[in-house]
């Protein structure tokens, strides 16, 4: 799914107001690396859903970054806007299992898939969570 000008717009105004509002000094450079993590892991995604290989520790990376600098209501809604449903079930599955997911979305499912991956992960690293 590509972006339209309206959607890129509203992202970048939300990412705006959260950078602003966290970080005394705006420094462009730094907003758009950061802005850029999303953009990563919606290529994360699309290649997730082409290829069934995910880098699982690499994408809780990314969505922990972006949730540090944009917090947790815009990033769920930078998302929600950057990603198709089918995308979005995928980060779904991350956000919940990260306890990141604050976004009214009940008509997107998590992806199952991926919540398998998860909980081979949790399993695997001896995780306390709600897999157990």
């Amino acid at each position: 799914m590509s972006l339209t000008a309206d959607v890129k717009a509203e992202i970048l105004e939300i990412a705006q107001m959260a950078y602003k509002d966290k970080f005394v000094f705006f420094n462009e450079a730094e907003f758009k690396k950061d802005l850029y993590a999303i953009f990563i892991i919606k290529k994360m995604i699309s290649r997730f859903l082409r290829t069934g290989n995910i880098n699982e520790k690499l994408m809780m990376n990314n969505i922990i970054i972006s949730f540090n600098t944009f917090e947790a209501h815009r990033a769920n809604t930078i998302f929600r806007l950057a990603l198709s449903d089918l995308e979005y079930a995928v980060i779904k599955s991350f956000l919940v299992f990260l306890d990141l997911h604050t976004t009214q979305c009940p008509d997107v499912e998590t992806n199952e898939i991926v919540d398998g991956i998860l909980h081979d992960t949790a399993v695997r690293f001896q995780l306390r969570h709600k897999y157990e």
